[in-house]
């Protein structure tokens, strides 16, 4: 599975928290109705072709 993450490793509960914890900092005050994506990068796109499909 690691092979098809960018990061090169599985993601844990860690990750998620740390999210969290940002989205509930005053950093991420201005942040609003956004979908954060917590997964190492997985579901980027294959290639620059793949973008230009779009």
């Amino acid at each position: 599975m690691t092979a098809a993450i960018p990061l090169k490793r599985i993601g844990d509960v860690e990750d998620i928290g740390n999210t969290a914890l940002f989205l509930a900092s005053k950093e991420a005050t201005y942040i609003t109705g956004q979908s954060i994506v917590v997964n190492g990068g997985q579901t980027l796109p294959k290639s620059l072709g793949a973008l230009e499909d779009c």
